[in-house]
């Protein structure tokens, strides 16, 4: 037996070490994907943004596409962001170096005077609004609650953090930030996801909002008009501009429905009787119009996963 030195290796042994090193310089081990996780716990209820500031970062570092979804947007550290990389490389005159910038939020940031999409909008981003109801109101509606964006059709950030103060400094938060090839399926999903409530139930718009500026003797006038639109008369949420949402606003309300308490759990609005009501009228307030969508339809995570139920 030998002590304190080591035997130089044998010939074949030494044959066996040079080709793994070689096999291993041509067939690298799969690369894991990078993934960075951020709590806005680190704030510990001081003025720090660190979810916020890491968002920010990841925008300023866009280079072709920015895709957002996302239920609330008040945070003035990401707006800024935003507002500055559309203007760096979306108000010049190159238009070589354009961000594409699509903005989904949930119908509650319409009229939130804390939401900073009235800013978005005025700077010229494109914003949609997932609309459910006349009114801002529907504890039965499929709000739009996602809290995830694609960065370059790459890169995604997507967890519990909504894009607000209280997300940032008032609640236990969390983002993932995915960036590397390996995630390539799952961003495509998410993308998939993105575009599908970018154009829901667009092509249905035209029609609904002529049947609410019908007026009586037409062919397209009807009675009642769907306040909320989650029943078997109307059950077609759609995405919709601002100016698509206060067209809507402002036909309900030259028909007659006032905007109140009462009328919040009131699924109906009877013009004739300019009353608001829970019964629900016979057929449909569009005969013609296309199939809703599946209200109960599998959810992205269920996408992902290969599952056919709801992902709560």
């Amino acid at each position: 037996m030998t002590h304190g030195r080591r035997l130089p290796p044998s010939p074949a042994c030494a044959l066996v070490l040079v080709l793994v090193a070689v096999a291993g310089g041509f067939f690298p081990r799969p690369a894991r994907a990078d993934v960075e996780a951020y709590f806005t716990s680190a704030n510990h209820g001081s003025d720090t943004t660190v979810v916020a500031e890491k968002i920010a970062s990841i925008l300023a570092g866009a280079k072709k596409s920015v895709l957002i979804a996302v239920a609330h947007f008040d945070s003035d550290a990401i707006a800024k962001a935003l507002l500055d990389l559309h203007q760096a490389r979306n108000k010049n005159a190159d238009t070589a170096d354009d961000v594409e910038i699509r903005v989904l939020l949930d119908l509650g940031e319409f009229g939130d005077k804390k939401s900073r999409s009235k800013d978005l909008e005025q700077a010229g981003i494109n914003i949609r609004y997932k609309t459910y109801s006349v009114m801002f109101f529907q504890p039965e509606s499929q709000l739009l609650h996602h809290k995830y964006m694609l960065v370059d059709g790459k890169d995604l950030v997507t967890g519990s953090y909504n894009w607000s103060d209280t997300a940032e400094h008032t609640n236990y938060e969390n983002i993932l930030y995915f960036h590397d090839r390996n995630v390539k399926r799952t961003v495509a999903d998410f993308k998939g996801e993105f575009e599908k409530l970018w154009k829901l139930n667009r092509e249905v718009y035209p029609s609904f909002l002529k049947g609410i500026q019908a007026r009586p003797g037409s062919p397209d006038y009807r009675p009642v008009i769907p306040v909320h639109f989650d029943t078997p008369y109307f059950n077609t949420p759609m995405t919709l501009t601002r100016a698509e949402v206060a067209a809507i606003r402002s036909a309900v309300s030259s028909a007659g429905f006032f905007r109140d308490l009462n009328n919040k759990t009131k699924r109906f609005y009877d013009r004739d009787k300019r009353a608001a009501t829970t019964e629900v009228p016979a057929g449909t307030f569009l005969p013609s119009a296309p199939p809703a969508a599946a209200p109960g339809g599998p959810g992205i995570i269920d996408a992902i996963h290969g599952n056919g139920g709801n992902g709560h």
